[in-house]
C-alpha cells in the first residue's frame, strides 16, 4: 500500500473514533441534533439483549431511517441519564468513502424506575460523505447487564419477591 494511502487510513481511523467519541458526547448529554447529525438519512439502529431470567431469550428494537431514530429514540430517552464508555475499536476499510467498525463498550442507562449497566460491542457501518465520515448502521448488543431498584426496592423488577 502506497504511503500516501497508509496516511489517508491513519487520518480516517482518528475520523471514526472522533465520530464515535460524538455520538457517545452528544447521547450523553441529550444533544439529539448533533446526534441526528452523524447519521445519513437512511442509516439503522438495531438494539439487541439477553432477556432475564431467560439468557437465550433476546429483546431487540430496530428503527430505520434519521426521522424515526429523531421521533422514538431520542424522544423516548430525552429524560433518561446515561454514561457511555467505548475500547479497542476495530475497523475495516471496503473502500475509500465505506468501513466497517466494533466497539467494546460499557454503558450506564439511568430511567424513572430502573438504573442498568451494559456490557457488549457496537458493530457499525460508515459512509464517507462529503469529507465527513457518517454512520450508516449501528447494532448495538449488550451481552451482559445488571439492573438495580432506585433507592434499592428490589420489588420494581422482581414483584412479590423480598
Amino acid at each position: 500500500m502506497p504511503a500516501e494511502t497508509r496516511i489517508q487510513r491513519l487520518v480516517d481511523i482518528e475520523a471514526l473514533k472522533t465520530l464515535k467519541a460524538t455520538y457517545w458526547r452528544c447521547w450523553d448529554t441529550k444533544d439529539f441534533e448533533s446526534w441526528l447529525s452523524l447519521f445519513t438519512d437512511e442509516a439503522t439502529l438495531l438494539v439487541d439483549m439477553s432477556v432475564k431470567p431467560d439468557p437465550g431469550g433476546m429483546v431487540q428494537m430496530l428503527i430505520e431511517g434519521k426521522q424515526r431514530l429523531r421521533e422514538t429514540v431520542c424522544v423516548n430517552n430525552r429524560y433518561t441519564v446515561t454514561v457511555h464508555q467505548g475500547h479497542s475499536p476495530e475497523f475495516e476499510f471496503l473502500s475509500d468513502s465505506e468501513a466497517k467498525g466494533s466497539w467494546a463498550m460499557e454503558d450506564i442507562v439511568e430511567r424513572e424506575a430502573l438504573t442498568f449497566f451494559g456490557r457488549g460491542h457496537y458493530r457499525e457501518t460508515y459512509r464517507k460523505i462529503g469529507g465527513a465520515w457518517k454512520f450508516t448502521s449501528i447494532h448495538l448488543t449488550r451481552i451482559r447487564y445488571s439492573c438495580i431498584a432506585p433507592r434499592g426496592d428490589p420489588t420494581l423488577f422482581y414483584p412479590g419477591q423480598p
